[in-house]
């Protein structure tokens, strides 16, 4: 063969061949788009009741929850996108990952312009609400009390005993469907409905449906929710069940945002119905490369009765790093009318004590 005949096929080969390099590497990218993620906090804790007795933890959750994950998502094309996440608690004092179950979160989902469809387990959109308005993240001890009290069936009254049935909670509910309205501005929404997976359930006990509607521009945002989680009751043949609803808001005055948040629980047990009214009014500013955090907090069972807990909590992370904090909070709470709910769940209550906690740790997102 000629080499002048040659030496075009080589200059063509190379160029062609790391362009196909380079088209099929640009292929995969945009077939799967897969991150492995996560966020680390540990710290001590200080609780103590009045009175009574005092413990120290290393804790894994001081300013917000330790968890790591897997996510991903590909491009359909037409502006259709596939995506999921998969996500697991991560306990760092006993190095366990939940017996690696993505108990937080294990989603799989379909987006476009019309919005995202999600299914699986995930936040409710009532917890949504509450977790966002919060300066504290609704984690360690100065979690505003309504987040405390929704999540403890003990303090609910007649929430005991309803929870065990497709695993239906406060904060996240399994075997759901979810519509979310598109874009980050403006109105954005969900709406949410889970399976009771109950074969002729009467009254579907374990079914939840939740909905949540807000605004957000630059500086505002508010946003409502409510949602009922049915659940059962031995002494009746009704369908108990907890209906919950909170409006909540913030607003950027910069370097300070300001915060508030009311809820209402109307709690069903079938014999008779309670309340559960709580409000917060919050604070964050940036200072220099920190930030501080102030909260009041309070609950009440029923607006005509005494059992009342009020809270206050101050804070303040330093960050070093755009992935790295150090952080400090301070609360203290305080029960009357019988109410016994304290800083920590770890910390057993009791009636009309005062309790007083502290967290001091680091965290680290990937």
């Amino acid at each position: 063969m000629n080499t002048s005949n040659r030496r075009p096929a080589l200059r063509m080969l190379a160029t062609a061949v790391p362009w196909a390099i380079a088209c099929a590497q640009a292929q995969a990218q945009a077939q799967a788009n897969v991150t492995l993620f996560g966020l680390l906090d540990a710290g001590v804790s200080h609780y103590s009741l009045s009175g009574g007795p005092r413990m120290n933890v290393l804790s894994n959750h001081g300013q917000q929850l330790s968890r790591m994950g897997i996510r991903g998502a590909e491009d359909l094309g037409q502006g259709l996108k596939a995506s999921f996440w998969l996500e697991a608690p991560v306990t760092l004092d006993d190095g366990t990952a939940g017996g690696l179950n993505f108990s937080r979160r294990s989603t799989i989902s379909l987006s476009g312009r019309w919005g995202e469809v999600r299914m699986g387990r995930d936040f409710t959109a009532t917890y949504r609400n509450d977790g966002f308005f919060d300066p504290f993240n609704a984690t360690g001890v100065g979690t505003q009390v309504i987040v405390q009290a929704r999540a403890s069936s003990s303090s609910r009254v007649a929430w005991a005993g309803k929870q065990g049935l497709n695993n239906p909670s406060y904060l996240r509910t399994s075997n759901n469907i979810s519509y979310f309205l598109p874009g980050n501005e403006g109105v954005y929404g969900t709406m949410q409905y889970a399976f009771d997976e109950q074969a002729g359930g009467a009254g579907h006990p374990g079914r939840y449906v939740g909905l949540r509607l807000g605004y957000k521009d630059e500086r505002l945002n508010v946003a409502m929710s409510a949602g009922k989680i049915h659940g059962t009751s031995p002494s009746s043949a009704a369908t108990p069940g907890i209906t919950t609803m909170s409006i909540a808001g913030s607003y950027a005055f910069r370097p300070l945002t300001v915060m508030a948040h009311w809820g209402r629980d109307r709690i069903d047990s079938g014999v008779a119905t309670h309340h559960l009214n709580g409000f917060m009014l919050g604070a964050s500013a940036n200072v220099g490369s920190g930030e501080v955090k102030l909260a009041y907090s309070q609950a009440r069972i029923n607006w005509n009765e005494s059992p009342t807990t009020r809270k206050v909590a101050l804070g303040y992370v330093h960050k070093l790093s755009k992935r790295t904090s150090l952080y400090a909070t301070a609360a203290h709470m305080k029960n009357s009318g019988g109410a016994q709910l304290t800083v920590a769940s770890a910390l057993a209550g009791r009636p009309n004590t005062s309790s007083t906690g502290m967290d001091w740790g680091i965290m680290h997102s990937f």
